[in-house]
């Protein structure tokens, strides 16, 4: 029986799972605000994945699920590794960063601190600030819960947490509340619908609530 794994682009992050072949649903996808075709070094990426030396499958295969989109894929393959524009690498604050900065600019909430950070950073064009939208978007989210410090509160930031979503949103909040007041975060499986999915609303509104869980 053959076994498929669907995926996201994270696939192409260096996990070593025994793959044959990598399909590819589309050759576009969003980065931040814009959606755009897929850069070759992504695409040559995750196709990487596919076939793996000392496995059970040590040739593989990657193809896509339009035939419209394999010329794409080809093209971006046969690009030589040294011929390619690499990108340029994203940074982030750490937290380390941001008490420092906190020590010097006094008494600002951590959105402003991330936004001075960013201001303030100087990077050559070996690097580029990664996008903080998400994150002053759950600073804000969390912005009126007392009893959080500078480190709890840039904690939060780092959750996988997507600001589109309100079902999550309203559970970062409650989150933090319960953790600012000292009691346990409970979760609560039986949340979760017992039936599957009618529509893609009813999977949209199950794959919030397993993000939650």
């Amino acid at each position: 029986m053959d076994q498929v794994l669907i995926a996201s682009d994270a696939i192409g992050m260096g996990l070593n799972f025994n793959i044959r072949r990598v399909v590819f649903s589309t050759m576009v996808k969003t980065i931040g605000n814009t959606r755009g075709p897929v850069p070759p070094s992504l695409i040559k990426q995750i196709a990487g994945r596919a076939g793996r030396r000392n496995s059970a499958y040590p040739e593989g295969y990657a193809t896509t699920i339009a035939a419209s989109d394999l010329p794409f894929l080809q093209e971006a393959l046969a690009i030589p590794a040294d011929a390619m524009n690499t990108p340029a690498a994203g940074l982030a604050p750490e937290f380390e960063m941001i008490e420092m900065l906190a020590g010097q600019l006094g008494d600002q909430s951590i959105e402003q601190l991330l936004k001075s950070f960013e201001t303030q950073a100087k990077l050559d064009g070996t690097y580029f600030f990664c996008n903080q939208e998400s994150l002053t978007q759950i600073a804000k989210l969390i912005q009126g819960v007392p009893n959080l410090s500078l480190q709890d509160r840039f904690t939060f930031l780092m959750a996988p947490v997507s600001s589109r979503d309100e079902l999550v949103k309203a559970a970062v909040q409650e989150f933090a509340h319960w953790y600012a007041a000292g009691s346990p975060v409970v979760i609560d499986p039986n949340r979760m619908p017992k039936a599957p999915p009618k529509n893609e609303e009813e999977m949209a509104f199950m794959e919030a609530l397993h993000r939650v869980n």
